[in-house]
């Protein structure tokens, strides 16, 4: 009786072959070579696959962990030598800012004023004291503001009281300077025919020293002077411009 062979799948795709069948019929793999050699490869392979992840894997966190313990300690020692600068630093600063200010009272109590200012200015910028640096920088620039009017120093004067302005706005004292000095220099330029620059010194003393009528008068006098003086030069276009621009100014003082 004839032995019949049961089919028998294929080792690759399993699809079933006849017996003893060299390729598969459907993925074409010669079966024997396969079934001897597949298992022997992929035992190979895999102990290899196990044995370079493991090692690269170790090798790569060792590089990993030095590199970190590295920079860890980079920060650390940066993080002092910061600290360090910052405390040396802000002594020094300390230090520079008490000098300056001592400096700028030794100058004052000697009359000292510009003196006094540039130091006390130094001290204040470094921030020392503000509340005893700046009433003391204030002194000093209100007395220089006195000794540049006394000289005739009126732009000066003026700068001076603007400053003290600027660190102490309810300083009554430096606002009495202010308009004292604006005041006097706005005559000044009246004098010497600088008509325009006396116009646009009175509008802006007009807005800071807002109780003091003299300026509306003074304004008056000098739209009247510059009218009278570019009629006699034979001005005529520009003494009719200098008329409208008094008119508006002034409307309430010109008949219609």
């Amino acid at each position: 009786m004839e032995k019949h062979n049961s089919p028998e799948g294929c080792p690759n795709c399993g699809t079933l072959n006849q017996s003893g069948a060299f390729l598969c019929v459907s993925c074409g793999v010669d079966i024997k070579n396969y079934r001897e050699h597949y298992p022997k490869v992929i035992d190979l392979v895999g102990e290899k696959i196990d044995e370079l992840p493991k090692s690269r894997k170790s090798s790569g966190l060792r590089r990993r962990f030095a590199g970190i313990v590295t920079l860890l300690s980079l920060v650390v020692v940066l993080s002092g030598l910061l600290i360090v600068f910052l405390v040396k630093n802000n002594h020094k600063n300390k230090q520079s800012a008490r000098y300056f200010f001592d400096e700028g009272l030794v100058a004052f109590t000697q009359a000292d004023y510009k003196q006094a200012k540039e130091n006390l200015s130094k001290a204040k910028v470094a921030g020392y004291e503000l509340k005893i640096t700046i009433p003391f920088l204030c002194l000093s620039l209100e007395n220089l503001s006195k000794e540049a009017f006394s000289e005739n120093r009126l732009q000066d004067s003026l700068n001076y009281a603007r400053e003290c302005l600027i660190l102490d706005p309810k300083k009554q004292s430096c606002s009495d300077r202010l308009c004292q000095a604006g005041y006097a220099l706005a005559v000044w330029q009246v004098v010497n025919h600088d008509y325009e620059g006396s116009i646009k010194l009175i509008d802006d003393m007009k807005s800071e020293c807002p109780e003091q009528d003299d300026f509306d008068e003074l304004l008056y006098g000098l739209y009247e002077q510059w009218y009278e003086r570019a009629k006699s030069n034979g001005q005529l276009i520009k003494a009719r411009r200098i008329y409208e621009e008094w008119k508006t100014r002034f409307p309430d003082l010109f008949e219609d």
